[in-house]
């Protein structure tokens, strides 16, 4: 298992190692060809930064690509199941990106990855043992809108300011090619190094993050028992949280409920007992044997996945202070599940 965990995380920084030579170079490309910056300066200006973005960019976007999955696969306990799905997508995705990265087809590893999560995600619920649906569609429609508006978005502004630029800009020589060897005006090159620098940037802090949450799928599926919840956190201390939740929940009556609904909030006391179970008579975490941290995840997505879809219903009676206290103690919750080890969120 030792020798798996270590072959994926190297499969998963091969990723990673191929998106750089794959996407970065849109950003030292007009710094390069402008003379701006001579090559191999801005190579490594640009790898600096992009290891910022990193650092800095959060976890919202590698909660993003572990989400994608549907929650059904995220919970299970299979670990070749989870060796299986994370070493499909991570092939999958070198093989898109060194094939267009040779016939320099401008494809993003974006676009890669996210289609090779959704491909195991679809072949994942068509195991024999498995009843989940293929993907989180939900998930998968909000990352596929960011995906077609942000090009969009990206042409139309570009317009508006070579627009300007021609418009208001008298010194005709920006807008000729640039000199072999001669670097452009000063304030010209002042601009390219500091767009050059923000590509990069916001490339670590995007993309970078799709490789944190590539890792964390590995870690979560391959070692659970150590990576299911964020080390750095008491599970004892979600319990206010939880009873919250519960007395939410205990003043939905079922009765005036669709079927459909009342099953989901069957489901959600179901978790919340689980919960209840683990945490009785636990007053210090060390009582709280490692192997339960898989459950507790477990429940807590379910609860989060389930509630998501009963809350969410017109036919379900809350009034907005109900509403305001659920969603912040699932998202309190959640805290201990969406993470990434040595980052902060």
């Amino acid at each position: 298992m030792l020798l798996l965990l270590i072959t994926c995380l190297v499969a998963a920084c091969a990723f990673e190692f191929v998106n750089g030579f794959h996407d970065t170079a849109n950003a030292v490309a007009t710094v390069i060809y402008t003379n701006a910056l001579r090559p191999w300066v801005a190579v490594v200006w640009s790898g600096f930064w992009n290891f910022i973005g990193v650092l800095t960019g959060g976890i919202a976007v590698a909660m993003g690509i572990v989400y994608l999955l549907p929650v059904e696969s995220l919970v299970d306990q299979n670990v070749y199941h989870s060796i299986a799905m994370v070493g499909a997508l991570i092939v999958a995705a070198i093989i898109w990106n060194l094939g267009t990265w040779y016939y320099g087809l401008p494809s993003s590893s974006s676009h890669a990855l996210i289609g090779s999560i959704l491909g195991v995600g679809i072949a994942f619920s068509l195991l024999p043992d498995s009843n989940s649906s293929a993907v989180n569609w939900s998930k998968a429609l909000e990352t596929g809108a960011s995906l077609l508006i942000s090009p969009i978005f990206g042409f139309s502004l570009t317009i508006i300011m070579m627009f300007l630029l021609k418009r208001f800009v008298r010194t005709k020589s920006i807008f000729r090619e640039p000199h072999k060897r001669k670097p452009p005006p000063i304030w010209i090159r002042l601009i390219l190094i500091a767009t050059c620098t923000l590509v990069s940037y916001f490339h670590g802090s995007n993309d970078g993050q799709k490789g944190v949450g590539l890792i964390m799928l590995i870690l979560i599926g391959i070692v659970p028992t150590h990576f299911a919840l964020n080390q750095k956190l008491n599970p004892l201390d979600m319990r206010e949280s939880l009873n919250n939740v519960e007395l939410v929940m205990g003043k939905l009556n079922a009765g005036t409920m669709s079927q459909a609904d009342r099953q989901l909030l069957t489901d959600i006391r179901t978790q919340t007992n689980t919960l209840d179970q683990i945490f009785a008579g636990k007053t210090d975490v060390k009582q709280l044997p490692q192997a339960t941290r898989f459950e507790i995840r477990k429940a807590i997505l379910l609860i989060h996945n389930k509630s998501k879809k009963l809350v969410s219903s017109e036919k379900v009676p809350l009034s907005t202070a109900d509403r305001k206290v659920f969603d912040s103690s699932i998202a309190q919750m959640r805290t201990f599940t969406d993470y990434a080890p040595g980052k902060c969120p």
